[in-house]
């Protein structure tokens, strides 16, 4: 745990005012809090008074203050997990408890406090990966991802942050981190399940979609009994004559042969 710094403002004074910086959304304990999923920046509360903490590489600082100290910040001990406030939910410290979303919050923080310690994002393929360095020493992480093919991040542990962020995994399966021999942490990645639905659409859903995004192109409708090949052969080259010249020309050749044989017969009836 961090230790507190100087006490900012004074408590039931409101002449100088606080406010809220920066709010990692991404944290699991905002998980379906809001119904306007992208939402950025939550609004924030008037502070009168608070300590100033900063995590020190301790923890992951949840919403930080316009100064860069934490507000709410997560830290664990052994196999617990605790939230610290800076600033008391009290209204001679702040106005946070008169606000929206003061209620869900502290709901959905006692839910997260107190599940087990698990994976705290299930990460879909494409999506980032956010790896624990908290209270380590590391200068380098090296990942194997499920092809066998190692990768590197190098750390800069002046930054002081706890999480970091590799953003290339692209490839379903399961990654495993490493600090030099030693594997530190494994991450599951999932496809998403979106792309496993298979729900069709139907044609006038389609049509409406296209008209939607002003496509200006040519579609074609298929059934499941053509030819996907024969058909994009068509749509480049267009349609095939050959066939209908054929059939013509052995039309004519017909019609051809009774004019021939009507005019035959007339000749010879003429010279007898």
């Amino acid at each position: 745990m961090p230790s507190p710094g100087a006490a900012v403002g004074k408590i039931g004074e409101q002449t100088n005012l606080f406010l809220f910086e920066n709010t990692d959304l991404d944290h699991p304990v905002f998980q379906d809090i809001f119904t306007n999923k992208e939402k950025t920046k939550i609004e924030s509360p008037e502070i009168y008074s608070y300590f100033k903490i900063n995590t020190q590489g301790k923890g992951r600082s949840i919403i930080t203050l316009q100064d860069g100290s934490s507000f709410l910040g997560e830290y664990k001990i052994k196999n617990g997990k605790i939230f610290l406030l800076s600033s008391s939910p009290i209204l001679s410290c702040n106005n946070f408890p008169l606000k929206s979303i003061f209620v869900p919050l502290m709901n959905k923080s006692v839910l997260y406090l107190a599940s087990k310690d698990k994976n705290e994002t299930s990460v879909l393929a494409g999506e980032d990966i956010r790896i624990d360095v908290r209270g380590k020493s590391i200068s380098q992480l090296k990942l194997l991802k499920p092809d066998n093919v190692e990768d590197f991040l190098t750390l800069n542990q002046s930054d002081g942050n706890a999480f970091v962020k590799y953003d290339k995994a692209n490839l379903v399966g399961n990654y495993k981190i490493a600090s030099g021999t030693k594997i530190i942490d494994e991450v599951s990645v999932n496809a998403d399940p979106l792309e496993s639905k298979v729900k069709y659409l139907d044609k006038a859903e389609i049509d409406s979609y296209m008209s939607e995004i002003n496509f200006k192109g040519n579609f074609f409708w298929l059934n499941k009994e053509e030819n996907i090949g024969d058909a994009i052969l068509k749509a480049r080259f267009g349609s095939e004559l050959w066939k209908y010249f054929l059939l013509a020309a052995l039309l004519l050749a017909f019609v051809e042969m009774l004019v021939a044989r009507n005019a035959k017969k007339e000749l010879v009836e003429v010279s007898k």
